[in-house]
């Protein structure tokens, strides 16, 4: 997403972060515009979509590098799903539309704890999950990637 936003549309994402596109009406405009080819490919040939918010950056540590406090970040992260169902609502029910978000793990250290799903609740009582990964969850997957 990054890259095309940044070497198709122009546009300056500091931090490669898209996110702060979702700060502005403009720049929600622009990740429209960008779901839009997708969901045309997926239509004409009559396959589901998988479309991803724009929040790999959403994270604490890159949040704090870009000025954004833990309730704003909150902000985001919501705002890239409400972004997608609202795309999946006015596309209709074809071709079908799966939303996913990720935010990039902070920090390596993070990574260090046992793979478990956890449920949290963020600072405003929102229910959330997360998945933690081991060094050797890691390294199985790079094993695979490569």
């Amino acid at each position: 997403m990054e890259t095309t936003l940044i070497f198709e549309a122009g546009l300056d994402l500091p931090h490669f972060a898209s996110f702060v596109l979702l700060d502005q009406t403009e720049g929600v405009e622009t990740l429209r515009a960008y779901y839009r080819p997708y969901l045309e490919i997926a239509r004409k040939r009559g396959v589901g979509i998988v479309l991803d918010t724009p929040t790999w950056r959403a994270s604490a540590d890159w949040g704090e590098r870009l000025g954004y406090s833990a309730e704003a970040l909150a902000d985001v992260n919501h705002g890239g799903v409400a972004l997608l169902e609202e795309v999946r609502a006015n596309d209709g029910a074809e071709p079908p539309v799966v939303a996913t978000a990720a935010t990039q793990p902070e920090r390596r250290r993070r990574l260090l704890r046992d793979r478990s799903p956890a449920h949290r609740r963020d600072q405003r009582g929102l229910r959330y999950s997360v998945t933690t990964y081991s060094n050797e969850a890691q390294a199985s997957s790079a094993k695979i990637a490569s």
